[in-house]
């Protein structure tokens, strides 16, 4: 999936701060990010972000295991770019940012208007070194959608508590089922490699 932002104010912007983990230091020429993107995104594109005097655009794309960022607009070759991940460092041009082993993400789409909201919210998710742990809710007797990306090609991931496709793709589709009953309820989801 491409993702593509266009600000003239993208400092400004809590959502653009906390997705992309931005931070300036001008008189460094310095822009630190530290993305916690979508697990379902490959690739976004954030334009005119300002640094100092000028505005800079940068790439990150999903790449196996990392992110790569890097700065495409004309003053690139003076911007420096760090992230606050452990494991960054700058390769080829590029800032590496490791991933976790395994993602997740829920689908996002707006209720119909007057519609009563029906989707799954993820509540907490806590990792280990070998697992990834998710409290889950979402309306009595339905049927989620959970996206699972695993970044690592050489972990096999299972759960007690999903049916895993037995062919492991980089990224996949699960089906989370909630029991019967009334008003939203929440199960624990158990990911481990």
């Amino acid at each position: 999936m491409h993702n593509e932002t266009r600000s003239n104010d993208v400092g400004h912007s809590p959502t653009l701060r906390g997705l992309f983990g931005l931070e300036w230091d001008a008189p460094a020429n310095t822009i630190r990010i530290s993305p916690q993107l979508p697990a379902d995104w490959d690739h976004a594109t954030l334009r005119r972000i300002p640094l100092a005097a000028s505005a800079i655009d940068l790439e990150i794309q999903r790449v196996g295991p990392a992110l790569f960022v890097r700065s495409v607009a004309g003053a690139s070759a003076t911007v420096h770019l760090e992230s606050r991940v452990p494991g960054s460092a700058m390769t080829s041009g590029s800032l590496r940012i490791p991933l976790r082993t395994v993602e997740i993400g829920v689908s996002h789409a707006l209720p119909e208007p007057g519609a009563v909201t029906s989707q799954m919210k993820v509540l907490d998710q806590r990792y280990s070194p070998r697992s990834l742990t998710v409290q889950l809710s979402a309306p009595a007797g339905s049927t989620q959608t959970l996206f699972l990306r695993v970044n690592d090609d050489r972990v096999k991931v299972r759960s007690s508590d999903l049916s895993l496709p037995a062919g492991q793709k980089s990224l996949t589709n699960l089906q989370v089922i909630f029991p019967a009953g009334t008003g939203y309820l929440e199960k624990t989801v158990t990911l481990s490699w």
